[in-house]
């Protein structure tokens, strides 16, 4: 179980993990490489100061452990005390995003705005899909028999699907401009791609 809560704690810190890496790629790629580095120590002394305390916190004070415990349930369990290093992780990660996101914007000014309205618009997406589908999967119940492998196959197929039309809609109503790039780039690339026909061999 507790190896379980561990987990927990790190699965948080997954996607601001996959944004260092963005990030660290971005400066690397205009020659900075001093900026980045100087984040990525100070966040690294942080999350060891940070385990060290939590560490010390856990075993010193009864109400931090008890919600701690109670919040991950891993309440009568031996060894919760290690749940302090990948919380010490996940809220270093955060920072070390943090960090980075905001001397990024410093010189990029137009970067925030722009993620957060594709953010936005990813997000409401999303949750327009994710909810027609599960509609539709009661609906598919009625006319696929869910007894068969078959049966499943196509209820969850066709639930998915009508998902995916209805998030491609919301985004379009939303007016997303990577939903316009990525229709522009398979108009251009497939349905207007010219037939390169072979030369003619000379006699």
């Amino acid at each position: 179980m507790s190896e379980a809560a561990a987990l927990a704690l790190f699965a948080v810190s997954v996607v601001p993990q996959g944004l260092l890496i963005l990030f660290v790629r971005a400066y690397y790629s205009k020659g900075d490489t001093k900026k980045p580095l100087i984040i990525n120590i100070v966040s690294s002394a942080v999350i060891v100061l940070l385990g060290y305390g939590f560490v010390r916190l856990f075993g010193a004070s009864a109400t931090f452990h008890y919600f701690v415990e109670s919040l991950l349930k891993v309440e009568n369990l031996s060894g919760t005390a290690i749940l302090m290093l990948p919380l010490a992780y996940s809220i270093g990660v955060f920072l070390n995003t943090v960090l980075h996101w905001t001397a990024f914007h410093r010189e990029f000014r137009d970067f925030t705005p722009k993620v957060l309205t594709c953010a936005y618009q990813s997000f409401a997406s999303s949750v327009i899909m994710g909810y027609v589908a599960y509609r539709f999967l009661a609906v598919f119940d009625h006319v696929f028999s869910i007894n068969t492998l078959a049966g499943i196959f196509l209820q969850g197929l066709c639930s998915g699907v009508i998902g995916i039309i209805a998030g491609v809609l919301v985004l379009r109503l939303l007016k997303s401009h990577e939903l316009s790039e990525i229709w522009s780039t398979l108009h251009a690339k497939i349905w207007r791609a010219k037939v390169i026909a072979p030369e003619q061999e000379t006699l």
